[in-house]
Order: structure tokens, then C-alpha cells, then sequence
């Protein structure tokens, strides 16, 4: 059914962006999701029949370099080497991929939300034909409580919830205790990278232990997959 944005105010505050393939070989917006306010409509996903497993990977200090003063433009998107190819070698073995990120930097007035999609389409462009399911975002501010935000796990269960996903022998890859945190609070596997904001592991730190830690996205995947 077509929500308003007075329904969505319950659970529904992050983005979500799913791309199709285009006759440029990249994958455009084919649908924004969002919350803005009462009365807003929200645009309705169709959701696959069958379940699926999935990767849900935080984007920032994961799939390409993190910044202390937020990622505001496409070129200041760096991708990490190898990020392409881990993520076909994930679709190869029949995971879906999708992007769960914290982007505080809206509500503090230091991108927009267009600014965010730019980037994020950026993304897309560049790792084709790596195929994303869904990328969510949550724009607000630790202190504002939001249940998509992580650590708390709204945007992982909602992506179960629209995209006829299984918590059942999927990931969660971050490369901070917030990522974790989401990650168990959703009954999946963790896996913390040390590629972004951690860069040496200490437990005493994390207020849950992942299941994995590995120097980065690459090597995690080689490692608890196979080569």
C-alpha cells in the first residue's frame, strides 16, 4: 500500500536508493525512498518472493576511505583497491549486497541529501557491474534517537523487511563498534574491518565482540570464504 510520511515517521528516516541498470552500462536511480515529514508520499518497493541472504556493509571506511569531515562530493569518494571484485566474488556466491550507513553530515547542514545521492550513484558507476539491492542511510544526529541510526538495527530490518531477505547466514561488515553494535542487535554475522575509524582491534573497547576482524573488506572475504 502507498504510505504517508506520518507513517513513515514510526520507522521510516533514512534514504533508500535502488539503481537499475542503464544503457550507459551504470546503474541510475530507479526509486528514492524517503521521509521528509506528515504528508509526504512515500514511493512503494516491490520486494523479491524469494529469500535471500545478504551483505550489509556500512559505505564509509568499508567500500572506500573514510574522512573526519564527511564525504561531500563524488571526488571525495576514494574507493578502496580490490572493492569491485570482493563485491562480485559476494553476488558469485548468491549474497545480495546492501548499504547501511550513518550520514550525520545532512543534519548537520554539511551535504544535502542530493549531495548524498551524487555521491552514492558515484559509487554505483564506478564498482559496475557490482549490483546493489539497496542503500539506506540515516541522516540524523546521535542525540536525536532515531531507530535507523545505527547501532540500533532499523535499517538492517527493513531491508529483511522490503527486500524478502533472511538474517540467517548473513553479514554485517563495518569498520566501527556502531557497525557491530547493528549487526548483533540484528542476528548476524559481524565482521569488523580495520580499514576505517578502528585500525587496531581491542575488544575491552567494543561494546560487542564481532565474529571476524580482518584488515579489510578484501582479505575478510578471501579469508571467511575461501580464496
Amino acid at each position: 500500500r502507498r504510505q504517508t510520511g506520518e507513517d513513515c515517521q514510526r520507522v521510516d528516516c533514512h534514504t533508500e536508493l535502488l539503481y537499475a541498470a542503464s544503457r550507459r552500462h551504470a546503474h541510475d536511480l530507479a526509486a528514492h525512498r524517503f521521509c521528509s515529514g506528515a504528508g509526504q508520499e512515500l514511493i512503494e518497493m516491490t520486494s523479491a518472493p524469494a529469500k535471500s541472504k545478504a551483505i550489509f556493509l556500512d559505505r564509509d571506511g568499508v567500500l572506500n576511505h573514510d574522512s573526519d569531515h564527511f564525504i561531500k562530493s563524488p571526488e571525495e569518494l576514494i574507493i578502496f583497491d580490490g572493492v569491485k571484485e570482493t563485491l562480485l566474488r559476494l553476488q558469485s556466491e548468491g549474497f545480495k549486497l546492501v548499504i547501511v550507513t550513518n550520514q550525520s553530515g545532512i543534519h548537520r547542514g554539511i551535504l544535502t541529501e542530493e549531495d548524498l545521492t551524487e555521491i552514492n550513484q558515484s559509487l554505483i558507476d564506478r564498482l559496475h557491474p557490482v549490483s546493489f539491492t539497496a542503500i539506506y542511510h540515516c541522516p540524523h544526529a546521535p542525540d536525536e534517537g532515531c531507530p535507523c541510526r545505527k547501532p540500533k538495527p532499523g535499517m538492517i530490518l527493513q531491508a529483511v523487511e522490503e527486500h524478502a531477505l533472511e538474517l540467517d547466514g548473513s553479514y554485517m561488515f563495518g569498520d566501527r563498534s556502531t557497525d557491530i553494535s547493528c549487526g548483533a542487535a540484528a542476528n548476524v554475522k559481524t565482521v569488523l574491518v580495520l580499514s576505517g575509524k578502528i585500525s587496531a582491534y581491542n575488544p575491552s573497547i567494543l561494546p560487542d565482540i564481532p565474529d571476524y576482524v580482518y584488515p579489510d573488506i578484501n582479505v575478510a572475504v578471501r579469508s571467511i570464504f575461501g580464496e
